[in-house]
């Protein structure tokens, strides 16, 4: 570590993950490739929740075990 001392958390990387990508080049975020805006207009909520917990969205008898 540097001395260096930044504030606030613009530039900072707290940790990263293969869930949800941020991409402010095109005002877009993501969730497993999914965009936030089509999950929220086509999706139930539990859909969204399978999804980021197994990775891809659920069929209806997923969903309905789930």
């Amino acid at each position: 570590m540097g001395d260096e001392i930044k504030k606030g958390l613009l530039g900072i990387i707290v940790d990263e993950t293969e869930v949800s990508k941020v991409m402010p080049e095109i005002n877009s975020l993501t969730y497993r490739g999914y965009a936030a805006q089509d999950l929220c207009a086509k999706c139930k909520f539990e859909e969204v929740a399978y999804l980021i917990l197994n990775g891809e969205l659920p069929n209806k008898k997923q969903l309905k075990k789930f």
